[in-house]
């Protein structure tokens, strides 16, 4: 069983496609006891409520359910073999506690319903190889050089990475990397930050210089941060890492 799944809601409710597009979650469910977390515990009253619509397609009818909010994450001890559905987390805080949970168990069977394809939590799981069931292959993991350099950036968010010597280190990292020949797709460079374990607000960051560095704008920053070679150092280290750990 896979430990980490997903579903985009887009993809799931496209042309109406809801029972057919269920199947591969009621299958990695199993129908075993599992728990639901949904935003407002009170909605699910409303058979229109969109969170209520979901569990109802994803969950077996005869299978017994623990409903649960966000909120009530911070302070939950999960039985490691209770599988967990996280249905449509819409605000920061929700995705937040998200990733929160899903990284102090990472034993916890999860799925997650994802709200919107702008939603970092989407990102995260790809960032983690999470396996989307309505797809046929997962996203590929970030090449070790740029996530040594997303590593680079993530070590200065201490004091934000929009502004000062945050913004001057990842605005020369991503010029740097261009200039190597190295996309600057905003989702990768999100990804790559989430992977490096930034956080969600450091990703929109970096997205955003990369999106505006590749529309031509340029950045008013601080002397260079690296030397010229920087690439061919992170690429060194990975190297290095990569001897010492076979």
């Amino acid at each position: 069983m896979e430990q980490l799944v997903y579903l985009n809601r887009w993809q799931w409710a496209h042309r109406f496609q809801m029972e057919a597009n269920s199947r591969p979650a009621r299958s990695w469910l199993s129908e075993r006891h599992h728990a639901v977390v949904v935003p407002d515990r009170g909605r699910l009253a409303s058979d229109q409520d969109n969170d209520r619509v979901a569990m109802d397609f994803i969950s077996a009818s005869n299978t017994r359910i623990q409903v649960l909010e966000y909120s009530e994450l911070r302070h939950l001890a999960p039985p490691p073999d209770l599988p967990f559905v996280f249905v449509h987390p819409y605000s920061d805080d929700e995705q937040q506690a998200t990733r929160d949970f899903l990284t102090d168990h990472r034993t916890v069977p999860a799925l997650v319903m994802v709200w919107r394809e702008q939603d970092l939590i989407r990102l995260w799981l790809e960032s983690r190889a999470a396996t989307n069931l309505l797809a046929s292959e997962s996203t590929a993991s970030a090449d070790p050089v740029a996530l040594r350099a997303a590593r680079t950036m993530v070590s200065e968010e201490y004091n934000g990475l929009a502004s000062g010597r945050g913004k001057d280190t990842v605005i020369h990292a991503l010029r740097a990397l261009r200039d190597a020949g190295y996309s600057l797709d905003p989702d990768f460079w999100a990804r790559a930050i989430l992977a490096a374990d930034g956080s969600f607000e450091s990703a929109r960051t970096v997205a955003q210089f990369a999106r505006e560095i590749t529309a031509g704008r340029r950045h008013r920053v601080a002397k260079e941060r690296f030397r010229p070679n920087i690439v061919s150092i992170w690429r060194d280290m990975v190297e290095q890492e990569a001897r010492t750990t076979t």
